[in-house]
């Protein structure tokens, strides 16, 4: 038994130091790569700015990428490489990425690519079909669910918004478009409103007036845990009250 524990112990050990190392290596490229300067886009991955990685579906992308490479469809991708002219990833001055560059400032308006947090994404395939369905002039017209379209957003500006995105984007015009906080599905506001329109939300909240409430919050605003108790206080001061009283006319009627 005790040999079985310490294999146990030691394969544990192992998957770990697998994990941390396979961490280490997304979060700044294999060693060979930095010490030698090679910038073949094989270990682009590798190039994303600690912090700065998002979950999209069952895809990890990158917001903003280390010096001289930017995010193409969530991939941190060396300048020079020709899927950044693809997707027309091009700074706010139509200048092409350079040394210093770490995202994308604008995309291509004669393809599906759309920008969003940073980097073109293309919405005929892959991570980018998971946040727009459909794209025109470098903007998404249709967000996949979980998402909306910012109404008529340019080029250079963010136009697809997560749900719950309760910072949002500011377009031209000082327009903000937020989420609702813990929204898992919606639709993009209509009209004048700025707010997405909630239609459900995430596990464990509640739909209320285009708000998330938690599911154990009553109308009253007490929790079920709250209601509980005072229900519990209520037959322990009902039950005293009658024992009391049971008491006393006992007591008088021996008297």
């Amino acid at each position: 038994m005790l040999l079985i524990a310490f294999y146990l112990v030691l394969s544990t050990l192992a998957v770990r130091h697998t994990t941390n190392h396979h961490s280490e290596y997304l979060r700044s490229g294999s060693r060979s790569n930095r010490d030698t300067g090679n910038r073949d886009n094989a270990y682009a991955a590798g190039n994303c700015k600690d912090g700065m990685e998002e979950q999209v579906g069952a895809d990890t992308v990158c917001k903003q990428c280390n010096a001289g490479f930017v995010p193409i469809n969530g991939v941190c991708t060396a300048q020079g490489t020709p899927s950044i002219a693809t997707a027309g990833c091009k700074l706010a001055n139509n200048d092409p990425p350079g040394q210093d560059s770490t995202v994308c400032e604008q995309c291509g308006t004669d393809a599906t690519y759309f920008l969003y947090k940073g980097g073109c994404y293309d919405a005929s395939t892959g991570v980018g079909q998971s946040l727009c369905k459909r794209a025109s002039n470098g903007a998404c017209t249709e967000a996949g669910e979980g998402y909306f379209a910012a109404p008529n957003a340019k080029a250079t500006e963010q136009s697809v918004i997560p749900c719950s995105d309760t910072t949002g984007v500011t377009l031209t015009g000082d327009k903000q478009y937020v989420g609702v906080e813990n929204c898992a599905t919606c639709d993009a506001p209509a009209g004048d409103e700025t707010v997405a329109k909630c239609k459900t939300c995430s596990d464990r909240f509640s739909l209320r007036d285009n708000q998330c409430v938690p599911s154990s919050v009553n109308k009253s605003g007490l929790s079920t845990g709250a209601i509980a108790g005072i229900a519990v206080a209520a037959v322990i001061v009902v039950g005293g009250l009658v024992g009391f009283l049971c008491w006393w006319f006992l007591c008088r009627g021996k008297a």
